[in-house]
């Protein structure tokens, strides 16, 4: 990436010792390095760390860590099928995303189709930007399809009255 290689260029001496941040001193800092992950490492890395640690993570989105876990894989595979220029809005994805058992909003859902995916991404919003823009556009964009693509999306009639009440 163009920024690791100017960061390289422009600092050659760590402002504290290599110890602090990393044993190689040419290593750049922890968070341009996060910059180029995928989200299938953070995916993976999610579920390599101690269980401690995924509670800790899931606690902050009241979810159970298996579930995390796999709205995170769920969320890698939708990405890939992006960027790879794929169908999604009518198709089965591949993976089914654990639901949480008492969340009315994914009742009875079909949860092996991008419905699955964009309730995950409201439901994440909701904790990360409660009443953010990016929420409310999903959830237009949901009510604003036509009965027939929100169908094929996997929305049921009940998912939609219950979108327009957020």
């Amino acid at each position: 990436e163009g920024f690791i290689v100017t960061y390289k260029k422009e600092y050659t001496i760590p402002p504290l010792s290599a110890s602090h941040f990393a044993p190689d001193p040419s290593l750049p800092p922890s968070w341009m390095m996060i910059e180029i992950c995928s989200f299938g490492f953070f995916s993976r890395l999610y579920k390599a760390l101690k269980t401690t640690y995924r509670k800790g993570i899931a606690q902050v989105f009241s979810l159970d860590e298996q579930i995390v876990s796999s709205w995170f894989h769920a969320l890698s595979v939708a990405r890939n099928i992006c960027a790879h220029h794929a169908r999604i809005w009518n198709r089965s994805l591949g993976v089914t995303p654990k639901t949480p058992k008492r969340d009315e909003l994914f009742a009875a859902g079909d949860s092996s189709k991008v419905s699955a995916i964009l309730l995950i991404l409201i439901r994440l919003l909701q904790t990360i930007e409660e009443n953010s823009g990016r929420q409310k556009s999903v959830i237009a964009f949901i009510t604003g399809s036509s009965e027939y693509f929100q169908r094929k999306m996997g929305f049921y009639p009940k998912h939609i009255h219950r979108l327009r009440q957020i």
